[in-house]
């Protein structure tokens, strides 16, 4: 329930005031004979002038309630600017301006801005026309500050467009509370350092030169993690590396397609060596990903893992990196999805950090992707533009097309193998008994994947005790053995243009 109150001449400035709201006593007569009273709300915002006049002419008598909502807030502690994305008002209250406000929490504005309406973005987001803006505050000083945003109440031709009922014009604030800039750590240089240095080393240093004793790397590593769900996901990723290649030609990319050579020599050597000398760890969560991990957890002899119908040599290498990636590497790591992955696929441990949906937040991911001391290079380029770009956008959209309409398509490229036999708490129970006859058949300690299977997926030699099948979670469902992660949540990612429901911590 939301009550307004509008008042010429009872609040004053500087003065705190408390509103108390009782009910009134139950009336006898209501009690006999109760009213009928219906709420009505509408479904969405008018899209015309409830006065049927054109904007010029008159405002409309709701303009005043309106508020909107903050779509993004980026802290840049590092640039010390802060992005700012608004949701903008509907075309009926005839607003032709905003402006943006950066308050201190000494309640001082530090910043502000007009936005025009012509600088809007439109976009068309479930059948629904949604318009909203943009701004960069820059120069953003450490401390702790609140986004205001109103829109101008007058137009150009002086007409009010918040007309209050007192009589007054006047828009609503809309306060994003508790944005704290974050100071950048300084670096201290001691004097007197020279003194310490032993002689022998002193005499080789260039300390009377201008030249950097410490030399940093100016190479950066970058290391992509991701599963081998189908084709078109692997030339996802590959046009992923492209255009970060073209992005930023100096960075040296690290993943299964680009160093074959090195992974056959040895494969341990080159998954330890390419995950400590990554600057940068990039996981793609999909719903392969999310599959062949939860079948790993399980660990269930009935469960069994996830492997493709014909695996390479490369397939093991998703759960052995992620492995050795969250127990020592978590800080390098940057979560991403493509837009045809839903969030509900994306990897457990990952799930209280920001995700970025690619191509979707792509200025934000290479923004927190390359070294800030590298952002000049990198900013000259346009990330929008470019052929590896509009490939990586098109796969993406393939991607879109080809998931929503098969639900299938995982089950096409992928089987369950029951665990090896010393994985198998239920094998090593009945090791003593079953010995001889696993020796005369080998293959009934593999799990195969049924065609007519629908509660449990997978053939087997022997029963399995029921109470174990019970502690297990619910099996997968349909023929397949898998969920059906295709299509579900789908129906909300219609296009790489347009926005995904992310909230603001989404890419903070």
């Amino acid at each position: 329930m939301l009550f307004w109150f509008w008042s010429a001449d009872l609040f004053k400035y500087e003065h705190t005031y408390h509103l108390k709201l009782s009910s009134l006593p139950a009336s006898y007569y209501r009690l006999l004979f109760p009213a009928n009273i219906s709420l009505s709300c509408l479904d969405g915002l008018p899209a015309t002038n409830l006065n049927d006049l054109p904007c010029s002419e008159s405002g409309h008598k709701d303009a005043h309630r309106w508020v909107t909502a903050f779509r993004l807030v980026h802290k840049k502690p590092w640039q010390r600017a802060i992005d700012v994305e608004f949701i903008a008002a509907p075309s009926a209250y005839c607003f032709e301006a905003y402006e943006l406000r950066l308050i201190h929490e000494s309640k001082n504005i530090v910043q502000s801005t007009v936005v025009s309406t012509d600088s809007l973005t439109r976009e068309t987001i479930d059948n629904r026309f949604v318009a909203y803006g943009k701004y960069s505050f820059e120069n953003v000083e450490p401390g702790n500050y609140r986004i205001g945003l109103i829109p101008v109440d007058r137009g150009r031709n002086g007409i009010c467009r918040c007309p209050v009922p007192d009589g007054s014009c006047s828009c609503s604030l809309a306060v994003l509370h508790n944005v704290v800039m974050l100071g950048k750590k300084k670096q201290i240089i001691v004097r007197g350092l020279r003194r310490y240095i032993l002689p022998s080393v002193a005499e080789t240093l260039p300390c009377s030169s201008k030249e950097e004793l410490v030399q940093v790397n100016k190479e950066t590593n970058l290391l992509l993690i991701y599963a081998r769900d189908c084709p078109l996901h692997e030339n996802a990723v590959h046009s992923l590396a492209a255009w970060l290649q073209w992005i930023w030609p100096s960075v040296r990319i690290s993943a299964d397609f680009l160093c074959k050579s090195d992974i056959l020599e040895n494969k341990c050597d080159w998954v330890v060596k390419s995950i400590k000398e990554a600057d940068r760890i990039i996981v793609i969560n999909s719903y392969g990903s999310f599959m062949r991990y939860r079948a790993k957890l399980l660990n269930e002899q009935t469960v069994g893992l996830i492997e493709r119908k014909s695996p390479d040599e490369f397939d093991f290498l998703f759960l052995t990196q992620i492995d050795l990636i969250f127990s020592q590497f978590f800080s390098k790591l940057m979560s991403v999805r493509f837009s045809y992955t839903p969030s509900e696929w994306i990897l457990p441990p990952l799930t209280a950090y920001p995700c970025y949906e690619l191509p979707t937040h792509r200025i934000y991911f290479v923004e927190n992707l390359f070294h800030p001391s590298s952002k000049a290079s990198v900013a000259t380029k346009q990330f929008s533009e470019g052929i590896f770009y509009d490939q990586f956008c098109r796969l993406v959209d393939e991607g879109l097309k080809e998931f929503a309409h098969s639900n299938d398509w995982f089950s096409k490229w992928h089987c369950r193998k029951r665990c090896t036999l010393h994985f198998s708490p239920i094998a090593s129970r009945s090791s003593s008994g079953s010995t001889a006859a696993r020796d005369e058949n080998p293959e009934s300690v593999s799990l195969l994947l049924s065609s007519d299977s629908h509660g449990t997926t997978f053939k087997e030699e022997e029963d399995i005790n029921a109470t174990v099948e019970k502690a297990v979670c619910e099996g997968p469902t349909g023929d397949s053995g898998f969920e059906d992660g295709s299509a579900k949540s789908l129906d909300r990612y219609t296009s790489t243009k347009s926005f995904s429901q992310h909230t603001a911590t989404d890419a903070e």
